[in-house]
């Protein structure tokens, strides 16, 4: 007569692998939701803002985002945005192409389409006209805004710090900012005067020039 232990072998098995199967399951449901709660695993932030405005320099505003998401952890630093200027134009920067810092920090921008020179303080907070006239393209030397530019496209200061050379690309010149005093002086090419040619001060030409460096010795 045959034993009906080996027949029963197999549902034994079986069965203790189904229950095996939902403690798995049960213990990968109860980690989930601890991990969840715990805030190592989290709903993503969904952060989005408002439509963008423009700013006027002269009026402190502040930006801020909505999130209809998961918490968001800030670091160092501000949720808010502030710009305070006593730059006299309403608008803003207008597609600024070249910029330069000095050893504090300060920022003198070439505002490309606005035809001017700027300055920005290390703080970020004071925007300065340097030299040229807003929204006023043109080709004349002087001091402050009585100068005027034509798409100035870069900027570069001098070892020491007191002189801005600007690459001035539609007047196809070089221009000097004394930033004591605010003079402009063009020093290479003639003003709206395009060429090639290869010379010192006035003799020289050039064609939309579209950067400037410094050599070691100025």
């Amino acid at each position: 007569m045959k034993s009906n232990t080996c027949s029963t072998r197999p549902f034994r098995l079986g069965l203790i692998n189904g229950i095996a199967g939902c403690m798995f399951r049960l213990y990968s449901c109860l980690l989930l939701a601890g991990i969840t709660s715990s805030g190592l695993m989290a709903q993503a932030p969904n952060i989005s803002y408002p439509t963008p405005q423009v700013l006027a320099r002269t009026v402190a505003a502040t930006i801020n985002a909505t999130n209809s998401g998961g918490a968001v952890t800030l670091g160092s630093g501000s949720s808010t945005y502030a710009w305070v200027s006593t730059y006299s134009s309403a608008t803003g920067l207008n597609l600024p192409a070249g910029v330069c810092v000095d050893a504090a920090g300060n920022i003198y921008i070439a505002d490309t389409y606005d035809h001017v020179i700027l300055k920005l303080n290390a703080a970020g907070t004071t925007l300065t006209q340097i030299a040229g006239t807003s929204g006023t393209l043109g080709s004349a030397d002087g001091t402050g805004s009585s100068a005027l530019f034509r798409y100035p496209s870069d900027v570069v200061l001098s070892a020491d710090e007191t002189i801005l050379y600007v690459c001035d690309k539609e007047n196809d010149a070089i221009r000097r900012i004394v930033l004591s005093t605010g003079q402009v002086t063009t020093i290479a090419g003639i003003l709206n005067v395009a060429g090639d040619v290869t010379g010192a001060g006035a003799t020289a030409k050039f064609e939309t020039p579209q950067s400037i460096v410094l050599s070691s010795d100025g």
